[in-house]
């Protein structure tokens, strides 16, 4: 980013620049776009439940630890936790290290 001037680019970018295998594309994903480089990891919104300073335009990443995390939970519990996520209209959910997405996150 430059100066006072926010960068923006398009999510199909970011998905075609990094290789990402999409596992759900809603209607709206051609109008997405990201302008922030900054991604985040919702531990502590997993766990917590804590919103209050969460960055909602930051491409959320599920690692490790949040994928984990959520497997010990029941199903009830993971759609729970993962609505609250979803609700916050974020740009786009990674999941990493060849995870496969959860059903209640479909």
């Amino acid at each position: 980013m430059t100066g006072n001037r926010k960068e923006k680019v398009l999510l199909e970018r970011v998905i075609s620049e990094f290789k990402l295998e999409v596992v759900f594309e809603p209607e709206r994903m051609k109008d997405i776009w990201i302008d922030c480089a900054d991604v985040h990891r919702p531990g502590i919104q997993f766990a917590a439940n804590y919103y209050e300073y969460f960055d909602h335009s930051r491409i959320q990443v599920l690692g490790k630890a949040e994928m984990f995390y959520l497997m010990e939970k029941s199903s009830e519990e993971k759609q729970e936790i993962l609505d609250k996520l979803c609700e916050k209209q974020i740009p786009a959910i990674v999941i990493t290290r060849k995870a496969e997405a959860f059903p209640e996150l479909m």
